[in-house]
């Protein structure tokens, strides 16, 4: 996150970003299928970063919960003057989309893994899954 000419940084490793300061936590609702959580932002009182995480998986439908769908909704709020330069980074890996990660004890060949840009109506999304989408192989 940059707001006010400084970089804060929030959930992830600790000391990943160099020179950004860590956002504090504030808030964590942990529901069904969002998670919330509110951060505030050091020497800025009146602005906070909201990040809420969102599935779409419900025990009544397996194959709904089977598939590893999430989606990152991230808001700055504050005053005007303090938040219109925002800018908010968010980074991913891919590791939640393949059968094994390749890092496990006796894992098996590393799964390819496809990146795709995705833009719908007025949202901007990354679609990432294996190429073969093999999950019983």
């Amino acid at each position: 996150l940059q707001v006010g000419g400084k970089v804060f940084s929030f959930l992830g490793a600790p000391n990943t970003v160099q020179h950004a300061t860590p956002l504090s936590q504030r808030e964590l609702t942990v529901l069904a299928t969002t998670t919330t959580v509110v951060f505030a932002v050091p020497g800025m009182s009146q602005v906070e970063v909201t990040v809420v995480f969102k599935s779409s998986a419900f025990p009544d439908d397996m194959v709904r919960l089977s598939r590893p769908i999430a989606s990152v909704d991230v808001k700055v709020d504050g005053p005007a003057t303090q938040i219109q330069d925002a800018k908010v980074y968010v980074d991913f890996t891919a590791d939640h989309v393949v059968n094994i990660h390749p890092n496990a004890p006796f894992a098996p060949k590393a799964e390819e893994v496809k990146w795709e840009s995705v833009k719908e109506k007025n949202t901007d999304a990354i679609r990432i899954g294996t190429t073969k989408q093999c999950v019983l192989c």
